[in-house]
């Protein structure tokens, strides 16, 4: 009978925890389960994942060291760094896979907030209510939504780890527990530093729900109580011991965090992320965290016009900040003045504050007034003071307890259907920032990185319109400059490039990007000695820019200074071992014989990698330096075939056996991977010329100069190019073609 009991009882606790997880899933899933078939958005994302090849090639160990000693992104993040390329060794280069990852820490975070409130409180609903806000609010789509953010999200999985074993802890103090705590704390400082605050958080707890500082009025008088607050395995003989064991307890934990608020620092003001004083007084910083403090309230309560990026404002009005001051103080002394009848206030309250104050401002990391994403933890402090507030006015009378309930009921519909929008939002580039104009002001940002969106897309013009536009907001930012340059370069307009790449320069002369894209417009014009001067400029910037080395040594080789550019193409294999343009061109540099070296290399390589789409492209481009003739039977086509057959959508691959298809007069498969490059990029301008020189080679004049017309539409200008390009002489004595050209001669001399 005893035995049955006991299981009934059982049962009967684990059955709601079970429920309440599962409910969680399914909301969660139901608003994120979209973003399986999101893109990548650039902003960060490359800087992670797409433009990062160590993180490309998946977990291995020379990823792994990286990992660990890198400060890239302005961060120390190592296991964000790892869970990338773990995440790229099972799925492949995946971005809706990668999203759904940061899904899964995000519903693991939030059962967790559950199962640690549940513990410490012994309150089920309550603790339900909080994980669900957490779960759900429109505030968090930036970071569970945003490949980036996975620092975030894997940072606070950790965090709630690290609650949950100082619960387990606070019951059954003993030394393995304590070090569960220590544990879980380190594995969350090397995913994200925000969690520095913690060990503050703590003491918080201790004071509530915990009860181990001996201060609420239960422990007055309370033996039991008493015994329980000085659980710890610090205790000293005096009487302050709970008070000083409780702090000395977490001196681990904020020496580990002082340890790493130190490296962040010097990572954020090596990569320039963090504000100097000109740019933005202190006087100014303290003004804006004022506003903002309040403004993440108005959000959390309304949250409408969310976007990835707020401008910042640099000056405030003044009546906003005295407001915002005096709301902060009233809020303050309120939660003091009733913090002993109701202590989940002051708890509530330290936990806001407390959690967003290292990203409140006052050291300025990045150029944004706030981000919905610096919510993810602090918001939880509101969640707390809004359930338990609640619960003690309305509970009060029993009939009050249905209107609690609908209130809950309406408030979790009404927050999962504003995520779910949000969410959408998240789709790509465009979409992103497209929003984001939309909700917000002045915000160049925005403008810049839809106008890069604009570009990948073959929409130059409208990509320009929107440079402009950032350039009016921000005329000090050179990326701007360097964005309009590279667009000016795409049309065939050297010169308007080159004014724009300087000007990129003039702003920022460590802008090792810029020299190499001002060298290469210069190179293009007949201009190598100037051209040399801008990539060593690049070089004095980063002795190891590959980039700089590769193309050093293309113009060197065109200077017939084939030793020195030997040694530069040697510098950048040894920086890059898997560049396939460095090994070829000096594979071409040292005659055939090397060349078969370099493929023996791929080929052994290929053996060891069968899988491996880049080392085909590699013997492709390798093998057309050899064979050149249809007849050939060691012709590249199989390789570039190759290629495609293990990575489908490998464009440079489709325009290499594209035109070699055209060579040997292969023209309808050479038209069909045209097209189908196309439709993966639509609107693209290479696309489109390749479509009409393909025609031309047949003599196909009309459907030639249709293509043609299409790709001037797009923005092509290049009169040269059509002038000079071999393939396009079949067709330059026809009636249509001068008439094309006379048409659209003022388009080419713009």
């Amino acid at each position: 009978m005893p035995q049955n009991s006991t299981h009934k009882r059982t049962t009967y606790k684990i059955r709601p925890n079970l429920l309440v997880s599962l409910f969680l899933v399914v909301i969660t899933i139901a608003i994120y389960w979209q973003v399986r078939t999101f893109d990548f958005v650039n902003f960060d994302d490359q800087l992670y994942i797409e433009n990062n090849p160590l993180v490309q090639k998946g977990l291995t160990l020379d990823g792994v060291v990286w990992s660990f000693a890198t400060i890239d992104a302005t961060n120390y993040h190592p296991l964000t760094w790892l869970s990338y390329m773990s995440d790229i060794t099972i799925y492949g280069i995946n971005p809706g896979q990668l999203h759904l990852t940061n899904v899964l820490f995000h519903i693991l975070s939030s059962i967790l907030l559950f199962i640690v409130f549940r513990r410490m409180t012994s309150e089920l609903w309550k603790s339900a209510f909080i994980a669900t806000l957490f779960a759900i609010h429109p505030l968090h789509v930036e970071t569970v939504a945003w490949i980036a953010e996975r620092k975030d999200v894997l940072c606070t999985f950790f965090w709630m780890l690290t609650l949950w074993s100082y619960a387990r802890y606070s019951e059954h103090p003993g030394l393995i527990n304590y070090c569960g705590i220590l544990f879980f704390f380190l594995l969350g400082l090397l995913s994200k530093p925000m969690i520095i605050t913690l060990p503050f958080l703590l003491l918080v707890l201790d004071y509530w729900p915990l009860k181990r500082f001996c201060l609420v009025p239960s422990c007055q008088g309370n033996y039991d109580m008493k015994h329980s607050c000085s659980k710890s395995i610090f205790r000293f003989g005096h009487q302050f011991s709970t008070k000083i064991s409780l702090l000395v307890e977490k001196l681990p934990l904020f020496i580990l965090a002082a340890i790493f608020s130190i490296i962040t620092l010097h990572a954020q003001q090596k990569g320039g992320a963090v504000a100097s004083l000109g740019s933005l007084s202190y006087d100014s910083r303290i003004a804006n965290a004022l506003v903002v403090y309040i403004k993440y309230l108005i959000k959390m309560v309304i949250p409408v016009n969310l976007a990835v990026f707020y401008p910042h404002p640099i000056v405030l009005s003044l009546w906003k900040v005295v407001s915002a001051g005096f709301l902060l103080l009233i809020i303050f002394f309120a939660v003091i003045r009733y913090r002993k009848r109701h202590p989940y206030l002051l708890t509530g309250w330290l936990w806001y504050i407390g959690t967003l104050a290292p990203v409140i401002g006052l050291v300025q990391a990045g150029e944004q007034e706030m981000a919905d994403r610096y919510t993810y933890v602090p918001l939880i402090g509101i969640f707390i003071m809004l359930a338990w507030g609640f619960s003690e006015f309305l509970g009060r009378r029993r009939y009050w307890l249905r209107y609690l309930s609908w209130l809950s009921v309406s408030v979790i519909i009404v927050l999962t259907i504003i995520s779910w929008f949000q969410v959408k939002y998240w789709r790509n580039s465009i979409t992103l920032f497209t929003h984001a104009l939309d909700v917000t002001e002045k915000n160049y940002v925005a403008h810049n990185n839809l106008g890069n969106a604009l570009y990948e897309k073959g929409k130059r013009r409208k990509a320009l319109a929107h440079y402009y536009e950032a350039i009016k907001l921000n005329p000090g930012d050179a990326k701007l400059y360097f964005n309009i340059g590279n667009i000016y370069t795409s049309q065939g307009k050297p010169y308007q490039a080159s004014e724009y790449y300087n000007i990129a320069l003039k702003i920022d002369p460590g802008f090792k990007k810029g020299y190499i894209n001002l060298g290469n417009v210069l190179s293009s014009q007949g201009k190598p000695n100037e051209a040399i001067k801008c990539y060593k400029k690049a070089l004095r910037r980063d002795p190891n820019f590959v980039e700089a080395h590769k193309s050093l040594g293309y113009v060197l080789t065109n200077q017939g200074r084939t030793n020195e550019a030997k040694r530069h193409y040697l510098i950048a294999i040894n920086l890059n071992q898997d560049d396939p343009t460095a090994l070829h061109n000096l594979a071409v540099l040292n005659q055939k014989e090397d060349i078969y070296i370099a493929i023996s290399k791929v080929i052994e390589k290929l053996n060891q990698n069968p899988e491996n789409f880049e080392l085909y492209f590699q013997l492709g481009e390798l093998f057309g330096n050899l064979y050149h003739r249809p007849q050939s039977a060691n012709n590249p086509n199989n390789h570039f075939e190759q290629t495609l057959i293990l990575q489908p959508l490998f464009i440079q691959a489709m325009i290499n056996l594209s035109l070699k298809y055209a060579i040997y007069g292969k023209y309808d498969a050479a038209q069909y991977l045209i097209r189908k490059m196309a439709v993966l990029r639509p609107n693209s301008i290479e696309g489109s010329y390749y479509i009409a020189s393909i025609y031309a080679r047949q003599s196909r004049v009309d459907e030639s100069i249709r293509w043609l017309k299409f790709a001037v539409n797009l923005g092509f200008v290049n009169l040269e190019r059509l002038k000079n390009d071999k393939d396009m002489k079949t067709i330059q004595d026809s009636h249509s073609y001068k008439n094309f050209i006379h048409t659209n001669e003022l388009t080419f001399l713009k």
